[in-house]
């Protein structure tokens, strides 16, 4: 099995990635594309930036093939941080206990294949 995971995906690197996994993909083929995608959203000063994940943008990583997206410390931020968490590929962090909003932990079926 196969798996591209990619880590923190901050802001304007979302572009980035856009630009250059559909390469990676190609030349790797992965069986499941993960990613850390808990800061896609900046906003705010640069002294005080609050990031967080939206609908919108997980919608670019969806477009990419990204299978799943792991959250931390800033999975709730910003004005979507918790609605975007009703998404089954969208992962909190386990370790946040089973009161807090989301699921951490999910089983990926794909290709005939199982991953979680």
């Amino acid at each position: 099995m196969k798996i591209i995971f990619i880590g923190d995906i901050v802001g304007a690197g979302l572009a980035y990635l856009e630009a250059r996994l559909p390469e990676l993909a190609a030349q790797h083929q992965p069986d499941f594309i993960i990613a850390n995608a808990e800061n896609l959203e900046l906003s705010g000063a640069s002294s005080f930036v609050i990031a967080g994940m939206s609908a919108a943008s997980l919608a670019r990583l969806w477009a990419l093939g990204v299978d799943a997206v792991t959250g931390g410390n800033h999975s709730w931020d910003g004005a979507e941080g918790y609605a975007v968490h009703d998404d089954l590929r969208v992962l909190r962090p386990l370790n946040y206990g089973s009161g807090a909003p989301g699921r951490g932990a999910t089983i990926i079926h794909k290709g005939g294949l199982r991953l979680g």
